[in-house]
């Protein structure tokens, strides 16, 4: 009888330890992959509009590249917008910063457009003018960005870190 009731006891108890750290469990390996998601798919999006904005800067007469690219950067901001939820505070707020200053360089790549003046921190330049300065942020600024977003992207996902077993023992 008492191993009876050992036993029982016993189930009880692994029960009351179990459920709880299996559901934690659960709600951080749902955490994790939805986050595995969302940065997977910013990337693809900071990506293209990577690509964009070289073209638009590249070949700026063509206006339908620089439909392209406004259309590649309202893109990454409505999808950051709606997932965002997944990722910390530090992270949208680099996010942010990306997203903000590939607009700054697209709304700059319509300047002479339509008539369109060039925008406050390139007034008096000409178009031409505006234009190497948004292939010069490109080089300079753009890069760093998207070469920060892939770092955090990576930390987040533990993708560079060593094994558990080589942080602990070294090697």
């Amino acid at each position: 009888m008492n191993e009876l009731l050992v036993a029982a006891v016993g189930a009880v108890l692994s029960a009351l330890v179990a459920y709880p750290l299996g559901r934690a469990q659960g709600k951080q390996q749902t955490v994790f992959e939805q986050q595995a998601k969302v940065m997977a798919e910013l990337r693809r999006l900071v990506i293209e509009a990577d690509k964009a904005l070289v073209f638009s800067s590249a070949f700026p007469e063509k206006e339908i590249s620089q439909n392209e690219l406004g259309e590649k950067v309202v893109a990454l901001g409505g999808y950051h917008q709606e997932n965002s939820v997944w990722l910390d505070r530090r992270l949208n707020a680099k996010i942010e910063r990306i997203i903000g200053s590939y607009d700054d360089q697209a709304r700059a790549l319509v300047t002479g457009h339509h008539g369109v003046p060039p925008p406050p921190h390139l007034e008096g330049m000409d178009a031409e003018g505006v234009y190497k300065e948004v292939r010069k942020w490109y080089w300079d600024e753009g890069q760093v960005l998207v070469e920060e977003l892939e770092t955090e992207a990576r930390k987040l996902l533990g993708v560079d870190s060593a094994p558990l077993w080589r942080r602990m023992f070294g090697g």
